[in-house]
């Protein structure tokens, strides 16, 4: 395999989620100097991060878009003059929802480092 296609190779297995120990032996063997390993893997490993982040900005976007809605629920149902119950319940829950995905999207900015995986199967 020639080095460039041993690097595009690396790349892959990295943002395939695979731990930068097999990645790094297998660019050893493929002829990579320690040098040239770290910077590779640094590089990929940074692209990752960016990815992730930008998932992550996704997900707190949506969250904060979903968290006001039992906020706007009640206040419609008070100048209508009644809560239904039911209806109130299920804007609670996705208000729950959106925190849960705006707290999930800050930890993908804070901690890229622990989602573990193919990003392409990062959910959104």
């Amino acid at each position: 395999m020639k080095p460039e296609e041993a690097k595009i190779e690396a790349r892959a297995k990295i943002i395939w989620g695979e731990p930068s120990e097999n990645v790094s032996a297998f660019l050893q063997g493929h002829g990579f100097g320690e040098k040239e390993i770290f910077e590779h893997l640094a590089n990929f490993d940074r692209e990752r991060a960016e990815v992730i982040r930008s998932s992550g900005i996704k997900k707190i976007t949506m969250g904060a878009l979903l968290i006001p809605i039992p906020l706007v629920a009640y206040i419609v149902f008070i100048m209508n003059g009644a809560i239904p119950t039911r209806l109130f319940t299920l804007t609670v829950l996705i208000g729950l929802y959106g925190i849960w995905k705006a707290t999930n999207g800050i930890m993908m900015i804070m901690a890229p480092g622990t989602e573990r995986g193919d990003l392409s199967d990062l959910p959104e």
